[in-house]
């Protein structure tokens, strides 16, 4: 009797579920669902979904958590979207359905997206068929261009490479969607055996005595800003440098996932500045960060500081070529527990700052050579 109550009840439960009220990654997907009664998503495979409504074909992208994170008018081929993954096809997509559904106010929400042939018109002939050609413009603009079957272009259209306008939220939600999923996120497993010297672009230095090899990695911005990291000699074998007494290169090593350092994560005491000098204090760990960024398309840098006050400064760079933004984070370390399970970050992370002002930025650093 128990045994039979308990299944009526997951079944009840698994119907409940079926029936629950949809979940929207964000409010303009939501306006879009609710004008196309996509009010149910249990048909739906988790990722990209090709349905009809109203006569023209949607793509419709499912998360694994069940949410639907986009809905537009199908334009891009799944093959380009696989083989090219860019943050601008769902913007473009939604931009087109907006269009033909009078979901928003066209004027204000894509003042900035200029037409060289065509109009939005134009852009409702278009699907996933469609030759499509995409190019960044020194990482400042965008262009896609659309050709007919006989090559006449269809659609030429331009926009800048700013983060709000392409995904389509203000500031304030796309920073607190940012705080709400790195906080969740839940970091992949790092080697900790690093590269041997031999195999990799290396540059051999001394350094109070010690033979060190750096990996040049890449800068950016200035010299001071790199991703290189830092290995030496042990027991006849380069492995990667762990050493209190070598607290630059030892957190550089860290942070890249190199050595034995890598094998623990660390807490993080994150302050995020949001809009508006609104101060948000969470507790993370530096591992759910750095994987994080790394997954929203972010290639990080560090640069440091030097000491002061008995602790490491230094400061990260997260650069989002494809959205045209930096999240930079000042943080400190105490150097003396490198090497230890007792070290720990505190970090004070500026989100989504354009990237034509970090430059002024790094130079208030008052950034080291290494």
């Amino acid at each position: 009797m128990k045994s039979a109550f308990l299944m009526i009840f997951s079944l009840f439960a698994v119907c409940m579920g079926a029936w629950g009220q949809v979940q929207y990654a964000t409010p303009h997907v939501a306006l879009a669902a609710k004008r196309l009664h996509i009010e149910q998503t249990d048909s739906l495979k988790e990722g990209l979904n090709r349905i009809e409504r109203e006569g023209m074909v949607l793509s419709v992208i499912l998360n694994k958590e069940g949410v639907v994170e986009h809905i537009g008018q199908s334009i891009f081929a799944e093959e380009l979207r696989r083989e090219r993954p860019l943050p601008i096809y769902d913007f473009v997509e939604f931009a087109a359905l907006s269009q033909r559904l009078k979901l928003t106010d066209l004027q204000l929400t894509y003042k900035e997206v200029k037409f060289l042939v065509g109009d939005w018109q134009k852009m409702a002939l278009l699907n996933d068929s469609t030759d499509c050609a995409v190019q960044q413009l020194n990482s400042k603009a965008y262009r896609l261009q659309w050709k007919t079957k006989q090559g006449a272009v269809m659609v030429c259209m331009e926009f800048p490479t700013k983060y709000d306008l392409i995904l389509g939220e203000t500031r304030t939600q796309i920073e607190a969607d940012f705080i709400a999923k790195v906080c969740r996120h839940k970091p992949g497993s790092y080697s900790a055996e690093g590269t041997h010297p031999e195999n990799a672009d290396w540059k051999k230095m001394e350094w109070d005595g010690v033979t060190i090899q750096r990996r040049e990695g890449e800068h950016y911005i200035d010299t001071l800003i790199h991703n290189g990291a830092y290995y030496w000699e042990k027991d006849s074998l380069w492995v990667p440098l762990v050493d209190a007494r070598f607290p630059e290169f030892s957190i550089a090593n860290l942070l890249w996932g190199e050595g034995d350092l890598a094998k623990e994560d660390y807490p993080l005491e994150a302050r995020f500045v949001c809009s508006g000098n609104r101060v948000e204090v969470r507790q993370l760990t530096i591992r759910q960060l750095m994987d994080y960024a790394l997954q929203s398309g972010c290639k990080p840098y560090v640069g440091f500081s030097g000491q002061e006050n008995g602790e490491l400064k230094g400061s990260l760079f997260f650069y989002n070529s494809l959205l045209g933004y930096d999240h930079v984070m000042s943080f400190t370390v105490n150097p003396d527990l490198i090497g230890t399970s007792k070290l720990t970050f505190k970090g004070r992370i500026y989100l989504f700052s354009p990237t034509s002002n970090v430059k002024t930025l790094i130079y208030e650093q008052k950034l080291i050579k290494q």
